[in-house]
């Protein structure tokens, strides 16, 4: 029972919203089957975790039908009801919880009636309840042009109360705001991973982003700039315009779609690093402090790992090792549960290798797990090498690069881009070991001189540092 989609979903509500849940199920209106009911029941005793062993279907069955034979095709049909009735309890707590959408789905089913009071009346209630509204995002524009539609199609063609431009600005700012942040993701994907992306009218539409009005609506603009920074490296000057833009209309970005933008911002910071633009190891720290700050990670059910690592990671570049201490010791709880142990033992090793403590690195690496996460698996192999480039066990170490190749050669995730970058560093990682092994001071410092002018390799910072070492 624990392993079933209706455990799977219930796990999703809140302790308040599950209880809600039950007074949804007691409605006659939406359930009138006791037995469904009683399936309810069972179950509120073991939310949220739902983790005892005594929670099997044999056991659920005969709290249901006591004294009857175990039937398990009655359990799954009641299962399955229940569901659809989590399902539609979901969608009647988002309609509750927006005026606006739920006056235009009355108002919709009051035209259907032919109503014209008081489908007038709630119209210009809409209106008001959307105007009222400190937020001019992207949803905004979309119910704006749904009022306006609404009541131009209400007024007669024979007078001059309709605006037909107002409706249509309304949906041209919805659709420049959604199609450019569409576009930003495409890209930002494609700088990392493999991704097909026909786009043929791309620059007619970030055109129009560049004209009156649109260029003055926060929104569209701050879409266009992630959409700048995506396509074009060197536009870093969008970058900044969008951190000025954020915090001077923070109402022009949902929660969501600021969480969201990060992924773009945080990536831009990763690739002007990788070009060897330092600066911006500072800035991506700021970044994820403000992601902290505003709670964004809150937007979901569990802490995500990748930025969970990246944080840690960030901290220690910036030489914060106490504040990664405290994040990891913190925050290690809300990882979701089956990435939990791999994420947090990696980043102890991480803060062990930044106080040298290259043994704790190893036995933390050690207590890692596989998961499948492409770059959770490239942070592991990466720290492995470093540490044990530290501790001198150079024989190892070139077996271990060698088996890294192979790992990225095959690879069908990464694109040819990032495979570059990281077979680039692990040549320089093997030429390095080489020096050790048989110091040259002059081929270290030639090497540091070629690697030096070659921007855009993994772990550039590292293998520089190391050369610098063996040049002296």
């Amino acid at each position: 029972m624990k392993d079933s989609k209706l455990i799977d979903f219930l796990k999703l509500l809140s302790k308040e919203e599950f209880a809600r849940f039950g007074l949804f199920v007691r409605s006659p209106y939406y359930n009138n089957l006791s037995k469904v009911t009683a399936l309810y029941d069972v179950l509120k005793k073991h939310h949220p975790a739902f983790e005892s062993k005594r929670l099997t279907r044999e056991f659920v069955f005969s709290k249901i039908f006591p004294g009857t034979r175990f039937d398990d095709s009655k359990l799954r049909a009641l299962s399955s009801y229940l569901l659809t009735l989590a399902k539609k309890f979901l969608i009647a707590e988002g309609s509750a919880s927006d005026t606006v959408d739920s006056n235009l789905q009355l108002y919709g089913s009051l035209r259907i009636k032919n109503d014209a009071y008081f489908s007038g009346k709630l119209l210009n209630q809409t209106r008001a309840a959307l105007q009222s509204s400190k937020t001019r995002n992207t949803a905004y524009y979309h119910k704006l042009f749904h009022i306006l539609y609404e009541e131009n199609s209400s007024f007669s063609h024979f007078t001059n109360k309709r605006n037909f431009q107002k409706e249509a600005d309304a949906l041209t700012i919805y659709y420049l705001s959604t199609a450019l942040r569409t576009f930003s993701t495409a890209f930002n994907r494609k700088s990392l991973l493999e991704s097909e992306l026909s786009i043929p009218r791309i620059d007619s539409i970030a055109e129009l982003a560049k004209q009156l009005p649109f260029k003055r609506i926060p929104v569209v603009r701050l879409n266009y700039c992630l959409y700048m920074i995506t396509r074009y490296l060197e536009k870093e000057e969008f970058f900044f315009e969008f951190i000025r833009l954020s915090e001077n209309f923070p109402h022009a970005l949902s929660e969501r779609e600021l969480y969201e933008a990060h992924f773009i911002l945080l990536n831009f910071c990763v690739l002007k690093i990788q070009s060897g633009e330092k600066k911006y190891s500072k800035v991506k720290y700021d970044l994820y402090k403000n992601m902290l700050r505003r709670d964004l990670f809150s937007l979901e059910n569990y802490f995500p790992y990748a930025f969970y690592n990246n944080i840690v990671s960030s901290a220690l570049e910036n030489g914060d090792a106490d504040f990664a201490g405290r994040f990891i010791e913190e925050n290690s709880a809300l990882l979701e549960p089956t990435a939990r142990n791999d994420i947090m033992w990696l980043s102890r090793a991480k803060v062990c290798f930044a106080k040298k403590d290259f043994d704790g690195t190893i036995a933390g690496l050690a207590r890692t797990g596989n998961n499948e996460d492409i770059f959770y698996r490239l942070a592991v192999r990466d720290l492995y090498i470093k540490a044990y480039f530290e501790k001198g066990e150079f024989e190892y170490l070139l077996s271990l690069i060698d088996s890294y190749k192979h790992f990225i050669y095959k690879n069908r995730l990464l694109n040819d881009a990032v495979k570059k970058r990281y077979m680039l560093y692990l040549k320089s990682a093997g030429d390095l070991i080489r020096l050790r092994q048989s110091p040259q001071k002059e081929r270290a410092e030639m090497l540091l001189k070629e690697l030096n002018s070659t921007p855009g390799f993994a772990n550039r910072d590292w293998i520089l540092e190391k050369l610098g070492e063996s040049s002296k």
